[in-house]
């Protein structure tokens, strides 16, 4: 198999400081979220519907959208599996049915299917970068989810009780491990176990299921008894 080539990608220069703990960011924006979610632990933007807290509009906005809305817009026409995004689509097609690992890294050999994998990589196995910090305790980790697990661990206000996802790019944090569990199995590994006896439909949680019953023949059987004979 031939070897890829990859041409180094120009990354902006890196001259924002965080002023707690030295870490450098390319924008004000992504400086001042650091702070805001790092060292001041706020998540400004609350779902309405449930509850949940999140550190941007847009993932609250997504939350609502796939979680209570239940929409998984972007469908496999090969397997019929349904995504969120176009991006994970995309990614679904390339990895699983077309097998393609593209992303190679020049310095040890090791293929990655995403452009993030094979960063991620270099970064954590090759630069040994520590670029995640506790503002709490000032300790460093090589990745997001070390971090997470860290703070859920050594600094919760639960007693350690609380679960944060740990999938990547996932903000929610729940304080059961059941709750953990509903989340990854409806919204990362799309089990939809909930079936209606009526009509067959099915769905990830009891919730949405009996908002289904209500909704759609609940209604339908009201309208039918008062319909004029």
């Amino acid at each position: 198999m031939p070897r890829i080539k990859h041409t180094p990608v120009n990354r902006p220069r890196k001259t924002h400081q965080c002023v707690h703990c030295g870490t450098l960011f390319a924008t004000s924006s992504q400086l001042c979220r650091h702070t805001r979610t790092v060292h001041e632990g706020r998540r400004d933007y609350r779902c309405e519907r449930c509850g949940a807290a999140f550190t941007t509009k847009q993932s609250c906005a997504t939350h609502v959208h796939t979680v209570h809305e239940g929409a998984r817009d972007f469908l496999c026409s090969l397997c019929g599996s349904r995504f969120t995004q176009k991006g994970a689509l995309t990614v679904h097609i390339r990895t699983v049915h077309e097998g393609h690992r593209d992303h190679r890294c020049d310095i040890c050999g090791n293929t990655f299917t995403a452009n993030s994998s094979l960063k991620q990589h270099i970064r954590v196995v090759h630069e040994n970068a520590l670029d995640w910090v506790c503002g709490k305790c000032g300790a460093r980790f090589t990745s997001r989810n070390g971090l997470k697990y860290h703070l859920r661990t050594a600094h919760s206000a639960h007693g350690g009780r609380d679960f944060p996802c740990p999938r990547e790019g996932c903000d929610r944090v729940f304080t059961s491990k059941g709750g953990l569990l509903k989340h990854l199995k409806a919204q990362h590994d799309r089990v939809k176990d909930q079936i209606c006896d009526l009509c067959g439909a099915a769905f990830a949680h009891r919730t949405q299921l009996n908002q289904h019953r209500k909704r759609v023949h609940e209604q339908s059987q009201s309208r039918s008894s008062t319909a004029p004979g």
